[in-house]
């Protein structure tokens, strides 16, 4: 059994799940049930928290790169 922690961050521009920012979700969606029914792997997947409330495109970046960095 293997153990793995996925950590997502479905943003476009910064903002949730808009445009591109849905793929991933749907994505993991499908493959997670086949990989941990048929590879006996264990996910946890983590979602980063919106960025709203910080200012501008740039702001909303670092924001999303420091608590990607972050998390554990």
């Amino acid at each position: 059994m293997v153990d793995l922690t996925l950590i997502v961050c479905p943003y476009h521009v910064e903002i949730l799940r808009h445009r591109v920012g849905k793929g991933l979700e749907r994505i993991l969606s499908s493959l997670l049930p086949k990989l941990e029914q048929d590879h006996s792997v264990t996910v946890t997947v983590k979602t980063i928290e919106p960025v709203d409330e910080y200012e501008g495109e740039i702001g909303r970046s670092f924001e999303l790169i420091r608590r990607i960095s972050t998390e554990t």
